[in-house]
C-alpha cells in the first residue's frame, strides 16, 4: 500500500485536489475507541495540545495550563506520564517566570531526557519571551534557554523540538532580525539562531530531519501571504519549496512528517471547500494536494491543526473540526485518496477538538483532545484501534 501511495503523488501536479471525487466512508464509532484519561484542570493540567511521545513502555506529553504551579503560577503547564491502560501522574508542574509556562508542543528524547519548549516564561523578555527546557524521568525541570525575544533572538517557540547527532532544532514563532520568527538549534547550553524570517511568516510545528536538511513550514508569508514551505540546508541558505495559495492548496500549513522520499502535511485552512487540506510534495517542491476537507458535508472532518502519521503506506490524523457533530475527526486516507473517517467526536466525555497528531504503537493509534472529557472541559487521552 505505501508504494501505491507514493506512485498515486510522486508526479508533479496542479494544486487542485487530484481526488475530488472520493467519497468519505464512516467507521462504526464505538467499536474501537476508548478514552484512556479525563485531564482535571488545576491537579494535573488541562488543554493537551502536543503529540504524545512513546518511551520505555509509556507516554509522555504535556498540558498547556493546569496544575498547581511552585511559585507565582497555578495554571503554568504540566508534563505527565500515562500507560497504555490509562494510568496517568504528574512528573513535573511549570513554575512560570523565571522557569517555563505554558508549552504547547510535545517532548524530543535526548541522552535520556525530555526536551521541550514552553511559549511563555524564563527570566528574559519581562518573563514572556518562552523557554528550552529539559525535564528528567523523576521530574526536575531545568531552563535549558530563555528567549529574549529583538533581533538577536527569537521568542515564543509553539513548536516542538528535533534531535539531529546530539543538537536540537526548532522555531520561534515570533522574533529574530526580521520579526517573523526563527530556527534556532541547542547544543547543550548554547543557542543558536540558524535562520530569520520576516514579513510575519511565523514558522510553527516541529522541524523534520530528512535527507540531511531540515524541512518546516510557515503559517503565513510566501507570495500569498498564505503559508510556506521551506527547507534548510546545512549551508545554511533557506529556499522556499512551496507557497500555498488559499482556494487550491490550502492556507496556514501547520506540520509535516516525511516518508519514502517525499514530505506531507496538513494545512488547517483553506482549500475547494475551505476545512483545510492534506499534502503532499517532493523535495524539489513537486506538490499536490490528496485531500480536501468538506467540512459538515457526509460527516468529513475540518480544520486539522496537526500533520497526519503514515502507518504502512496509510495516513491517519486528526481533525479539530467537522464531523458528524462538529467536534473533531479521526480519519484515514488509503493509497487512492479516499477518506474514512474512522472516528466522529462529540460525546463529550470521549473528548472533543483533538489539535494533536496521532501516536502509534503496536497496531493502536493514541491522542488526546483539547477539550471535553468527564471534567466537561479539560481534554482527554484517547486510544483507537485503526479499522
Amino acid at each position: 500500500m505505501g508504494a501505491m501511495l507514493l506512485a498515486s503523488c510522486a508526479a508533479p501536479q496542479s494544486s487542485a485536489n487530484p481526488f475530488a471525487a472520493a467519497v468519505s466512508r464512516h467507521a462504526q464509532p464505538d467499536i474501537n475507541y476508548k478514552q484512556l484519561y479525563s485531564f482535571r484542570g488545576a491537579p494535573d493540567g488541562s488543554e493537551p495540545l502536543g503529540t504524545l511521545l512513546y518511551a520505555d513502555g509509556e507516554f509522555y506529553g504535556t498540558t498547556l495550563v493546569g496544575g498547581y504551579g511552585e511559585s507565582k503560577c497555578n495554571s503554568c503547564g504540566t508534563v505527565f506520564r500515562i500507560s497504555r491502560t490509562g494510568e496517568e501522574a504528574v512528573i513535573a508542574r511549570f513554575a512560570g517566570p523565571p522557569g517555563g509556562k505554558w508549552p504547547q508542543a510535545g517532548l524530543a528524547l535526548l541522552d535520556g531526557k525530555f526536551y521541550g519548549t514552553t511559549s511563555a516564561g524564563g527570566d528574559s523578555c519581562t518573563g514572556s519571551c518562552g523557554t528550552v527546557y529539559s525535564a528528567s524521568r523523576s521530574g526536575d525541570i531545568r531552563i535549558v534557554h530563555s528567549f529574549t525575544g529583538g533581533q538577536e533572538d527569537g521568542s515564543d517557540p509553539r513548536g516542538g523540538l528535533v534531535s539531529v547527532n546530539g543538537t536540537l532544532y526548532g522555531t520561534t514563532w515570533s522574533g529574530g532580525s526580521g520579526n517573523g520568527g526563527t530556527v534556532f538549534s541547542i547544543t547543550g547550553s548554547r543557542e543558536r539562531v540558524l535562520q530569520s524570517f520576516s514579513g510575519g511568516a511565523h514558522p510553527i510545528g516541529t522541524l523534520v530531519s530528512f535527507k540531511g536538511s531540515l524541512y518546516g513550514v510557515t503559517q503565513m508569508g510566501g507570495s500569498n501571504n498564505d503559508g510556506t514551505v521551506f527547507v534548510l540546508p546545512p549551508s545554511g541558505d533557506l529556499r522556499l519549496l512551496h507557497s500555498f495559495v488559499n482556494a487550491t492548496d490550502g492556507r496556514y500549513p501547520v506540520g509535516l512528517v516525511a516518508y519514502r522520499g517525499r514530505l506531507y502535511g496538513a494545512a488547517s485552512e483553506g482549500g475547494p471547500f475551505k476545512r483545510g487540506t492534506i499534502f503532499s510534495l517532493s523535495t524539489d517542491g513537486a506538490f499536490a494536494v490528496v485531500h480536501s476537507f468538506r467540512g459538515y458535508v457526509k460527516g468529513d472532518g475540518a480544520l486539522p491543526e496537526a500533520p497526519p502519521i503514515i502507518v504502512k503506506g496509510t495516513l491517519y490524523g486528526t481533525t479539530q473540526g467537522g464531523g458528524t457533530s462538529g467536534d473533531g475527526t479521526i480519519y484515514k486516507l488509503d493509497a487512492s485518496g479516499n477518506e474514512l473517517v474512522e472516528y466522529s467526536f462529540g460525546k463529550n466525555p470521549d473528548g472533543v477538538h483533538p489539535e494533536s497528531a496521532l501516536t502509534y504503537v503496536d497496531g493502536v493509534l493514541y491522542g488526546t483532545t483539547y477539550r471535553g472529557g468527564h471534567g466537561g472541559s479539560n481534554g482527554t487521552v484517547f486510544r483507537i484501534v485503526p479499522l
